[in-house]
């Protein structure tokens, strides 16, 4: 067991969107409902259904799906729909698995409010391209790392999606985790500042590439669990 006194939490510093590195334009792609259809919904669909009181829902998780090719898949279900909701998803669905193409069966669901354009930035650069690829075409800019957003935030409708998944993950390099020396006036990491402020011993590198499963795995990791982390 951990000694108390050894143990403690540890602060965050996120290395999202640096300087750009690059400068060339990442590749934006259509969004086709099919790829939304073939590789989340029916995957959805072979978990189908969990009754519960007064309830039918589908118990799965996006963070499976993540690395599905189209990058369209939501975290529920419901939420490729607006505002995460959709009353009509129940266990009838299941023959629907049956089906493969789905312009076959889109007036049994409500409108599909998935984005119209997708892009999957490498660097900060890529990022700010894509972006300025949104605004000449006038579309408005969604962000998804898994698409774990109740609110469909990250599946905004007739937008372009930047998917973060290919940016680099801080969180599993060699030098994620670093540890801040208290009671010297020699602090020249920032980071290590703001982290002994909070009184906090260190810090663990993410970025937007990163997700909290490799957060809570870059901390585990380190020296046999020294430090806690939540999120």
């Amino acid at each position: 067991m951990v000694s108390k006194l050894v143990r403690a939490s540890v602060g965050i510093l996120s290395l999202g969107f640096l300087a750009p590195s690059s400068i060339a334009s990442p590749e934006v792609f259509d969004v086709a409902v099919q790829d939304w259809y073939t590789e989340c919904l029916q995957t959805f669909l072979k978990q189908c259904c969990v009754s519960v009181p007064q309830d039918t829902h589908l118990r799965y998780s996006n963070f499976y799906l993540i690395d599905k090719e189209a990058g369209l898949c939501t975290d529920h279900l419901s939420c490729a729909f607006d505002r995460c909701s959709y009353k009509g998803i129940d266990a009838s669905l299941g023959e629907l698995s049956l089906v493969e193409e789905f312009e076959s069966v889109q007036d049994r669901f409500d409108p599909i409010n998935l984005p119209s354009h997708i892009a999957f930035p490498e660097t900060a650069g890529d990022v700010s391209s894509a972006i300025r690829h949104a605004k000449g075409l006038k579309k408005k800019v969604s962000i998804k790392a898994t698409g774990h957003s109740y609110a469909g935030s990250s599946t905004v409708g007739d937008s372009l999606q930047l998917n973060l998944r290919n940016l680099h993950k801080y969180a599993n390099d060699d030098d994620a985790i670093v540890e801040c020396v208290r009671n010297t006036n020699d602090i020249t990491d920032r980071a290590c500042g703001i982290a002994l402020a909070r009184g906090k011993n260190a810090y663990v590198k993410v970025g937007g590439g990163d997700v909290w499963s490799d957060v809570y795995l870059a901390v585990m990791g380190y020296q046999s669990g020294k430090y806690d982390v939540v999120g």
